[in-house]
């Protein structure tokens, strides 16, 4: 059965989200969940990514809670930058409809953002479960009838912060995070990599003992020994 994973880019269109340091947080949001897509799709099989926004486009809340929702998804995943004059990692859970899994979602993302916090020595500031039911910014993951987790990475008013959200290969490594964490959530399977195609033999000619021509393909090497069979010559073929 092929598993739906919406990953929601917040923000959008009329609505950037925070902006800092020459940064804005909907443009950040949407080059990772564009990551996280391909990263699924190059690495896993068994399943589908839909976007809630696939450009610099505005879309309501609940709107994101209905494409997960009419998509019976089985998991949703907001990502979001951070603002406040905090730094580092933080998630956030509802008490939902499936509260038990969002949790294990949740703590897989932790996990697997882990070395990537490490790495560049930025502080995992925990596993939030926000539980007021006016808090607007958490409406995307109420409002999902799936696990559902939503992600602040960093803070894009912090200048260290900044800095790494500026690098194409931090966001990278934090889109990765999160494939492998929804991957192992569901339980995706991993695509077998294919062997690499072994390069062709090359085929040493020789004529009358002297090496003539190497060939890599056997056609050109039946060609070249039947002229020269046919004029008289001693031919040695070697691997």
């Amino acid at each position: 059965m092929t598993k739906v994973i919406v990953l929601d880019p917040g923000h959008g269109g009329k609505d950037p989200g925070a902006v800092a340091n020459g940064l804005q947080e909907k443009k950040l949001v949407l080059d990772i969940a564009k990551r996280v897509r391909k990263e699924l799709n190059d690495q896993y099989s068994g399943h589908r990514v839909i976007l809630t926004r696939d450009r610099d486009q505005f879309v309501s809340l609940q709107k994101r809670c209905d494409i997960a929702n009419q998509a019976k998804a089985a998991c949703f995943v907001s990502i979001h930058v951070n603002a406040g004059g905090g730094t580092g990692f933080e998630s956030f859970v509802v008490p939902n409809a499936h509260p038990r899994s969002a949790g294990l979602l949740q703590r897989n993302i932790h996990q697997a953002m882990a070395p990537v916090l490490k790495k560049y020595s930025m502080r995992d500031r925990g596993r939030k479960v926000d539980t007021q039911a006016a808090s607007r910014r958490i409406h995307v993951v109420r409002a999902t009838r799936m696990k559902a987790c939503l992600t602040e990475n960093l803070f894009i008013d912090a200048k260290k912060d900044a800095a790494l959200l500026k690098k194409s290969s931090f966001l990278a490594e934090v889109a990765a995070a999160h494939a492998d964490a929804i991957a192992r959530t569901e339980g995706l399977k991993t695509k077998a990599k294919s062997d690499p195609k072994p390069a062709d033999e090359w085929i040493r000619v020789s004529v009358n003992g002297q090496q003539k021509h190497a060939f890599q393909k056997r056609e050109s090497v039946l060609s070249f020994v039947r002229d020269h069979v046919k004029a008289g010559d001693t031919v040695d073929i070697k691997r």
